[in-house]
């Protein structure tokens, strides 16, 4: 169970060579930072989705919905179909909470709830930025403008962080390979202080409301286990009037890992 929440949460080769060295976020490309091209300017997003999940244990296949006002709150319900939801999840740049209906158990915690629960160093922003194939820093708590571009066949996007003790020593890279028409077709993350890779790959990109947004999306992260979750979106709207409420339960019961 607690390989599904870390996957839930995600609903979750490297060169030290930069062609460009300027700080990205002077980085000008068709009149606007090389960061504003890539990602999204929307005030709200809902999309329903059917998935597929993977293990060495096991494997599921689900339905669900997602609302995000962007930079404020975000909503996800996870069905197994026939109206039974498995799995509710509310987050905030704040607050992210995963309850499980059937259960009556949760998850819940600030921030960095995901980072000491699942050992994985997203946010609130990294998973709306996942779903919106957005940019997104890694850990959360640097900065996008210390990543360097390169450009070969795709624009190379990373950032490099080394061991403070030994500079030869790569401790986290993460880097996004992006189309000429700034859409991310891979996201690659290896963190060897927590001993995860996690490898993001989008598909199928279609445009909606003047939006370009993958259709597939699929994501796996490989340690002692390898998880994997495939994602098809559909019925996607942006920038709808989008109102999201959630409390838990009275007679909810937490969960302590």
């Amino acid at each position: 169970m607690k390989n599904f929440f870390i996957i839930i949460s995600l609903i979750f080769l490297i060169s030290s060579c930069s062609i460009f060295k300027q700080n990205t976020s002077k980085m000008k490309i068709s009149g606007t930072t090389f960061i504003d091209s890539v990602n999204k300017d929307f005030k709200s997003l809902s999309f329903k989705f059917s998935a597929d999940y993977s293990s060495n244990e096991q494997k599921l296949s689900f339905f669900g919905s997602t609302k995000i006002i962007k930079d404020s709150v975000m909503y996800i319900s996870i069905s197994l179909g026939f109206g039974i939801t498995i799995a509710e999840i509310f987050a905030t740049p704040d607050t992210f909470i995963i309850y499980m209906p059937v259960q009556k158990d949760y998850i819940a915690g600030n921030k960095d709830v995901i980072l000491k629960n699942y050992s994985i160093a997203f946010d609130f922003y990294s998973l709306q930025s996942i779903f919106t194939a957005d940019l997104f820093s890694y850990p959360y708590f640097t900065d996008l403008n210390s990543y360097s571009l390169d450009k070969d066949s795709l624009y190379i996007f990373k950032n490099l962080i080394y061991n403070q003790n030994n500079s030869k020593i790569v401790n986290i890279a993460h880097l996004f390979y992006i189309t000429d028409n700034f859409n991310i077709k891979y996201c690659e993350i290896y963190d060897n202080l927590l001993h995860k890779d996690l490898y993001i790959n989008y598909s199928n990109f279609k445009t909606f409301d003047n939006y370009d947004l993958p259709e597939h999306t699929e994501l796996k992260v490989v340690s002692i286990d390898t998880l994997s979750l495939f994602i098809i979106s559909k019925k996607v709207i942006f920038n709808e009037q989008i109102n999201i409420k959630f409390n838990l339960p009275d007679n909810a019961k937490p969960i302590n890992y």
